[in-house]
């Protein structure tokens, strides 16, 4: 299992460029699988741009994330480019991927890396 990150740095995406890089449907279903702690663990690599963790999906066994932050070679000053990879059937960017955005966040923000619940939010299904 992975440890817990010991990174300090500051991250070089934010809330919105998650946001961005994401449906908007998984990046509500991230929500919920913060909230209730689907993300089992998770690394930051040196340079704040490389993530990887597991998330528990509806497979018995989690699945593998793997996520990269940079800026745009072609304009460093815009966008950010965030891809991320992961062992699910979706395989990129998916609701996993946001998972473990939204977890760094909340993790290098000092804050509980368990978001409010929405009312209506239902059990995340895979």
């Amino acid at each position: 299992m992975l440890a817990p990150s010991p990174f300090r740095g500051t991250l070089p995406f934010s809330e919105d460029d998650g946001r961005q890089a994401v449906s908007h449907s998984a990046w509500d279903k991230a929500q919920d699988y913060v909230a209730d702690g689907l993300v089992l663990n998770f690394k930051v690599d040196d340079d704040g741009q490389h993530l990887e963790g597991m998330v528990q999906g509806s497979a018995r066994r989690p699945y593998r994330v793997r996520v990269c932050a940079h800026p745009r070679e072609d304009d460093p000053g815009d966008d950010l480019v965030i891809a991320g990879a992961c062992t699910c059937p979706v395989g990129i960017n998916c609701k996993h991927v946001a998972a473990l955005l939204l977890q760094a966040l909340g993790h290098r923000a000092g804050t509980a890396a368990r978001p409010q619940r929405r009312p209506s939010a239902k059990q995340p299904s895979g």
